[in-house]
């Protein structure tokens, strides 16, 4: 999610797409606390990817665009490990 919505060299288009210039905010879950931190890019660029880093604590649930707030993308991931309380298998996505 975030090469396509903030990385400006993955995606041309966030530097020059007038629709896209605006940037993009993420709503960022923490699995563990099950708590959610939205963060707007660019402006919380570095933040973003600190959270994003720590793949398994941290993932991004869904993407808009910040000017609207049009719904962009959205994900879902089961984490079989915290609903267990133990690792019994790798995570699927949700169905």
């Amino acid at each position: 999610m975030f090469r396509i919505f903030a990385d400006p060299f993955n995606t041309a288009g966030l530097v020059i797409d007038l629709q896209m210039g605006g940037g993009f905010k993420f709503d960022v879950l923490d699995v563990k606390k099950n708590k959610n931190v939205v963060l707007k890019c660019p402006e919380e660029i570095y933040e973003l990817i600190a959270l994003i880093g720590t793949t398994p604590r941290y993932t991004v649930t869904r993407v808009w665009r910040a000017r609207d707030d049009l719904v962009c993308a959205t994900t879902s991931t089961t984490k079989l490990s915290l609903i267990a309380g133990k690792y019994v298998g790798k995570d699927d996505p949700a169905s």
